[in-house]
């Protein structure tokens, strides 16, 4: 009598064991999974920390150039700067002088460049979005496009130069 009550004991620690085993697993790989996520937000306001603070050094330095280089996280696969001269003035009359405006320029069109003009957003843009707001002031971009687009899928850098213009930066790509 007293083996059957010792094995029937010893089942309820099996289980009780396993059931214990289960949930501390399945909550340790739900925390794992957080914890990557926040590491993630860390990362992309890293990023958003550096382009504000470069921003903000050159943009006192008239006639300064420097070189920038910045690590772009996983999660981000693209980084778009728009030249905040442009109004939505100069786009309603004459969209072919910005050809991401230009609806019949199929090639260069760009929908989220173009809207960021017509709200006069952020100068920056992620794709996906990021949860934080990057604020680097004026900026001018000479080119055709007047913006400049870093599609991040194979290096996760981005080089930029900047030049002061005393109330604000001018960028030209690498």
């Amino acid at each position: 009598m007293k083996r059957t009550a010792q094995v029937q004991s010893q089942m309820f620690i099996y289980i009780l064991s396993i059931i214990v085993i289960g949930l501390l697993l399945f909550f340790g790989i739900k925390w794992i999974g957080e914890l990557m996520k926040t590491s993630e937000k860390i990362d992309a306001t890293k990023l958003t920390i550096d382009l504000e603070n470069a921003f903000d050094v050159m943009r006192s330095q008239y006639g300064s150039t420097k070189t920038y280089k910045f690590y772009v996280p996983k999660g981000i696969d693209k980084v778009c700067f728009v030249d905040s001269t442009v109004l939505k003035t100069q786009l309603d009359t004459n969209s072919i002088n910005y050809p991401v405006c230009d609806t019949t320029d199929v090639e260069n069109y760009n929908p989220l460049i173009c809207l960021a003009w017509k709200d006069n957003t952020s100068s920056i843009l992620f794709s996906p979005a990021l949860d934080v707001d990057v604020n680097i002031g004026h900026i001018e971009i000479l080119n055709t496009q007047r913006s400049l687009c870093y599609d991040i899928t194979k290096n996760r850098n981005i080089e930029l130069r900047l030049i002061g213009l005393g109330d604000g930066v001018k960028l030209e790509s690498i």
